[in-house]
């Protein structure tokens, strides 16, 4: 068979299966296109933490973050903790995105797009003209204010993406709904304001919009050398944090977003032509409930951060430089500095308790007063040792 003239890999950011089953019936489109066509289950994701930046390159590079390197929001760059993605540079990915190697093979002829939210989706596409020989990709960045930007030195951007139309008959569309004009969504979110637009419906149609339009004006698809575009849906992701994955906020962006997909495909038919391009769907992470609905403890990470250093005599910003939901990242000179080392580290954190990480102006809730001397973390670790760990995981596994 030929190959396809354009080949769409979607993300749904957060859109994972932990929301589908939640909310079953809220998905037709998108479970007739599974039932007709190719679904890969228990893939393995092979991110811990399981949040953007990593997953993306896994998916543009087809490696787990140990090989591509952007193992975090955050990496460390010799003593620094910097941005996975500093400067909107792609100079963290160790290896060559998909993107990277078929650009070569084509000499270039293939036109490569990129339309996310924050540069944490570079991963999908790579490194754009930052290689020797490889060309400027477009790459599209959607700040949180919600302009459009790129990296002029390694990708381009269209000019049409800046004033972009038909932000108003968007929040128009979603405001109406839900049966009343109240500029709102869902009684809620005011779509007036930038930060709801992204986290509601109105993104995921003005999303596709500009797709549509990147598509038509960059002739992607129209000849015989295959197209490749990825974009990421950040949506469902924003409706999570907000909201939560038992909110009817949920169950409306996922019914958003499986209309979309739809749109997309009817699109596709139309301008690239029927049985010309392939669709891929993918999610690099499903949203969670919120911790006190399922009797889980928040842990209050600044004072985590205080205690832990306090532990050592230091303050938190002395001896931490970032922390993220799976752990910290340690100053190596402080540390050295004060005789401290990983793994004391990890035999506080270890021993830390629910009744050390409540606030002391308040009581324990019922629900965990019974459990304050409960340790909050099943094991902590020095870095070092994950190597030592997953092969004991492995192994107890097999």
């Amino acid at each position: 068979p030929e190959p396809p003239r354009l080949v769409l890999t979607v993300v749904w950011d957060g859109g994972g299966w932990s929301g589908l089953e939640t909310w079953p019936d809220a998905w037709p489109r998108l479970r007739a296109l599974m039932d007709r066509g190719t679904s890969v289950t228990n893939a393995i994701a092979g991110s811990s933490p399981s949040v953007t930046p990593p997953i993306h390159a896994s998916i543009g590079t087809g490696t787990f973050p140990k090989q591509h390197g952007i193992v975090d929001i955050p990496v460390r760059d010799g003593d620094e903790v910097v941005s996975s993605y500093e400067g909107r540079s792609p100079k963290y990915i160790a290896v060559p995105a998909l993107a990277d190697l078929y650009d070569a093979a084509t000499a270039n002829a293939s036109k490569v797009v990129m339309f996310g939210y924050k540069t944490w989706h570079l991963g999908m596409i790579g490194h754009g003209a930052h290689l020797p020989g490889g060309d400027k990709d477009v790459a599209a960045i959607v700040e949180e204010d919600a302009s459009i930007v790129t990296n002029p030195a390694y990708y381009s951007l269209p000019g049409y993406l800046a004033d972009f139309p038909g932000l108003r008959q968007h929040v128009r569309a979603v405001d109406a709904a839900d049966g009343r004009r109240d500029g709102r969504w869902l009684g809620g979110a005011d779509l007036a304001e930038v930060e709801s637009q992204r986290a509601s419906p109105v993104w995921a149609l003005r999303q596709t919009a500009m797709l549509k339009a990147l598509v038509r004006r960059e002739g992607l698809g129209d000849d015989d050398v295959p197209d490749l575009v990825f974009t990421n849906y950040k949506h469902i992701d924003a409706v999570g944090h907000d909201y939560g994955l038992l909110s009817p906020e949920m169950e409306s962006i996922i019914r958003y977003s499986d209309a979309q997909l739809a749109e997309l495909v009817r699109f596709l038919d139309r301008e690239v032509g029927r049985g010309e391009w392939v669709l891929a769907l993918t999610a690099d992470h499903g949203p969670a409930p919120d911790l006190p609905s399922k009797q889980g403890f928040p842990i209050h990470m600044q004072r985590l951060r205080a205690h832990t250093a306090a532990h050592f005599g230091l303050a938190a910003d002395e001896l931490i430089q970032d922390e993220r939901s799976t752990g910290f990242w340690l100053d190596r000179d402080v540390m050295a500095a004060n005789g401290i080392t990983p793994e004391d580290v990890a035999d506080f954190l270890v021993g830390y308790t629910i009744d050390d990480n409540r606030d002391p102006a308040k009581e324990l809730s019922d629900a965990f007063a019974e459990r304050r001397d409960e340790p909050i973390f099943a094991a902590a670790f020095p870095g070092a040792a994950m190597g030592k760990v997953w092969h004991c995981v492995r192994k107890g596994a097999g």
